[in-house]
């Protein structure tokens, strides 16, 4: 078994994504491991709040078949839809650092727009407009900023004056999958315009690095940074399915006891040490 930081872990496995199979786990430092189920199908990409019970995700919802953002409390095991019936299809959660709001990615039609919910006040800020399609939203650490995906490039949005500017662009080559850590930002790309694996990058507001598992040979993505060091991530190595991986600083390694048949991936860690729950 491989020995991880003790934690929250969430994460999903499908067999395809548009076969709407995906379910949703979450392992808690003891390894006691549940799926999260309710009145919903295929939930995925959980994110976790300023506590480690307070988890959001996706999913469509069983009654009108709509993706929507969901509130689950590992405490209670009540789950909320808070998109319920918006007539948007609602996706790619991400807590705030202050665990008071979610930015999500909804659409309708050829409309795309990143959103703001206040979980307070449950009002919603539209933080972009909608010519082309932006997703994948991630605060930075300090929650200034927004990192998303738009065009096969990695942008910015400034929380106060929503001015947008491009981080990340290169010809030919797509972008994608924006997570912070600290003063870093990790995001999945492809590994050249003549490459088409992906890779994660890290950047640190300069300069850009591979992550030392990259591979020519091999599709990496979905990072989920444990600590300076150390990171989770999806692995596609077998038959085309990822898998998740654990890099130690040293030594990538499979968490076989985690793998399933299918794509393990949207890996989300919470470390006990910071932990109030």
């Amino acid at each position: 078994m491989v020995q991880i930081p003790e934690g929250w872990l969430l994460w999903h496995s499908y067999s395809d994504y548009k076969n709407n199979d995906s379910q949703l786990f979450l392992r808690a430092p003891d390894g006691d491991i549940i799926e999260i189920t309710g009145n919903f199908k295929s939930p995925m990409n959980g994110s976790f709040g300023k506590f480690p019970h307070d988890i959001a995700f996706m999913a469509i919802d069983s009654n009108t078949n709509e993706w929507n953002i969901y509130l689950y409390n590992a405490i209670t095991q009540k789950t909320i839809n808070l998109s319920e019936c918006s007539g948007f299809r609602c996706e790619d959660p991400k807590f705030s650092p202050d665990g008071q709001k979610i930015v999500f990615k909804r659409s309708r039609g050829n409309c795309f727009q990143l959103a703001e919910l206040d979980l307070q006040t449950k009002q919603i800020t539209l933080l972009t407009d909608d010519f082309s399609e932006k997703s994948m939203p991630y605060y930075s650490y300090d929650g200034q900023w927004i990192y998303f995906s738009e065009a096969q490039e990695i942008r910015k949005i400034n929380r106060q004056n929503h001015h947008i500017s491009t981080v990340y662009s290169e010809s030919g080559v797509r972008a994608y999958y924006p997570i912070c850590y600290e003063d870093k930002l990790y995001f999945t790309k492809q590994i050249s315009s003549y490459n088409p694996h992906d890779c994660i990058m890290q950047y640190d507001g300069t300069n850009l690095f591979f992550c030392a598992f990259d591979s020519p040979d091999f599709d990496c993505s979905d990072p989920c940074p444990v600590n300076k060091y150390a990171m989770i991530y999806s692995l596609a190595k077998n038959s085309g399915n990822y898998d998740l991986y654990y890099f130690n600083g040293t030594d990538s390694l499979p968490m076989t006891e985690l793998n399933s048949d299918k794509k393990d991936l949207g890996a989300c860690f919470y470390p006990l040490e910071v932990s109030k729950f």
